[in-house]
């Protein structure tokens, strides 16, 4: 199995969490949920790709973004026969205002229980789960 580094965005504004419906255009998963995500390029940290990605696929810049939680997570799908390493980041937005790129073909805003009602990406309830998990914990050791 291949393995291919990645980092996973997902923004909150107001209690509610960003999710992309992926457009026909991307080269997997097609018509699925998602966070903003893209390929971490050589010379690039985890983070730097998330900003990135971000400001790219949403038109949200940096000074727009505060971060709340990071995790890491391997996401192996045997069907594509790659395991996706996912840098995966929870970041407060401080607008939702959205401004879609050809990647992506739907957006919504939604209370994070409601991801179960959505098909996406392998895993993004589980890694949405991780990041609030370790924001509660970040914001309890204040």
């Amino acid at each position: 199995m291949q393995a291919k580094k990645i980092a996973t965005a997902i923004l909150m504004h107001g209690g509610k969490v960003l999710i992309l419906k992926r457009s026909e255009l991307v080269g997997s998963y097609r018509g699925k949920w998602a966070g903003v995500s893209g390929y971490i390029k050589p010379n690039e940290t985890a983070l730097q790709a998330a900003l990135r990605e971000v400001q790219e696929e949403t038109g949200i810049g940096r000074k727009e973004l505060h971060i709340l939680a990071s995790a890491a997570v391997s996401t192996p799908d045997r069907q594509l026969g790659i395991d996706w390493q996912v840098a995966a980041f929870l970041f407060a937005a401080r607008r939702t205002g959205i401004k879609l790129d050809w990647e992506h073909d739907g957006l919504a805003w939604i209370r994070p229980a409601e991801i179960k009602g959505y098909q996406t990406v392998p895993r993004l309830a589980e890694t949405l789960q991780l990041l609030l998990a370790a924001m509660e914990k970040t914001a309890g050791n204040l």
